[in-house]
């Protein structure tokens, strides 16, 4: 009885190979003549199924995280000049949305972000406290409202001074102390209401002082009556670096 050897498993092996070549090739040639429809077809779908995307990346995430980021790591040693240019162009249209979502992430779960800030801090002790003193140098003014801002917080107070706002109380009193009524470059904030006391560390519970009426004042009562800013501020604009 004859065989019939024309169809050997090599050759429905070779078969499928080709069908597959066949078909990426048929694939390719379809996306490429009907990109923009499908590129708008995709959007389309992607607005219509957000939550549904979302859910798929958050599982995807945890199932292969440790996988992505050694992936990803791998990715920024061999090519790291063309990944920072990449992430240099995209900050600024991200910024306020990574800024968000850093915000909402440390609110609903804020120990394991303070933990590795307390472990960073231990291990970089001498690099933190060098850029602290270069950074001082550089612009002391804001290390000092950071200060200001931290220690409001810490005593649950309100502080909500934007940038600017301190240059605009001190144009509104003519850049007087509001005590002594002299002119001065160099003037010290004074909170109406010390911040010990419960005082906000906002526009309304802010005026200048010189150093001197400042530290005569320290948490008491104003040494005369004053008029804090309680409406119409004009907002000076941050001055930006040539």
């Amino acid at each position: 009885m004859a065989t019939d050897e024309s169809n050997t498993p090599e050759d429905f092996s070779q078969s499928a190979e080709n069908t597959q070549h066949n078909r990426t090739a048929y694939n390719k040639a379809y996306r490429h003549k009907n990109r923009e429809t499908l590129l708008k077809y995709e959007k389309e779908y992607r607005q219509n199924n957000k939550e549904k995307i979302g859910q798929y990346h958050e599982v995807y995430w945890e199932e292969h995280k440790d996988e992505i980021n050694a992936q990803r790591r791998q990715e920024r040693l061999e090519n790291p000049e063309p990944l920072r240019e990449r992430d240099r162009q995209r900050y600024p249209e991200r910024k306020e949305r990574h800024s968000a979502t850093k915000k909402e992430k440390y609110h609903n779960n804020p120990e394991p972000v303070r933990a590795k800030v307390r472990i960073y801090r231990e291990e970089n002790k001498e690099r933190i406290h060098e850029n602290n003193r270069i950074n001082y140098a550089e612009n002391p003014e804001r290390f000092k409202e950071y200060a200001r801002r931290r220690r409001a917080h810490k005593l649950g107070n309100k502080s909500d001074l934007a940038p600017g706002e301190w240059q605009a109380i001190k144009d509104h009193y003519g850049n007087r102390c509001v005590y002594c009524g002299r002119k001065m470059k160099r003037l010290t904030m004074d909170h109406i209401t010390p911040i010990s006391k419960g005082g906000a560390h906002t526009a309304s519970n802010i005026v200048p002082a010189c150093q001197s009426c400042n530290s005569k004042k320290n948490n008491r009562a104003p040494l005369k009556p004053v008029q804090p800013i309680l409406e119409g501020l004009k907002l000076v604009p941050k001055k930006k670096k040539p």
